[in-house]
């Protein structure tokens, strides 16, 4: 993907859990007595105040039936996309560092082979 193009606006990976949480009829509760983890960790999660962690992603994959990569790219994908839009100036201040010139001669190297 080039640098100019951007992906779609995410959401925090929270909203996709309530929905599916709401969906199978389990309550915010009942999830955090099963997956042994605070309600009140489910509800900031549910919110979009809290992150969900490694261990929940494993917890949320199992219980879910779902892989807890799934769960863990999605928190990783909203955390990308809301720091970029956090320090946007900065980034665009940036100048890409240039090749050096061993590095040139390694590139033209591989590009022949």
């Amino acid at each position: 993907m080039s640098q100019s193009q951007t992906l779609p606006a995410v959401q925090h990976p929270g909203s996709l859990l309530k929905e599916g949480i709401d969906a199978y009829g389990i309550t915010q509760y009942r999830l955090g007595k099963d997956l042994h983890i605070a309600h009140s960790t489910v509800t900031g999660i549910c919110k979009g105040r809290q992150s969900i962690t490694v261990p929940i992603a494993l917890k949320l994959g199992k219980y879910l039936n779902t892989s807890a990569e799934y769960w863990i790219n999605l928190q990783r994908r909203h955390d990308l996309e809301t720091q970029r839009d956090r320090i946007a100036s900065e980034l665009d201040a940036i100048e890409p560092a240039q090749m050096l010139g061993c590095a040139e001669d390694t590139a033209a190297y591989h590009r022949k082979l």
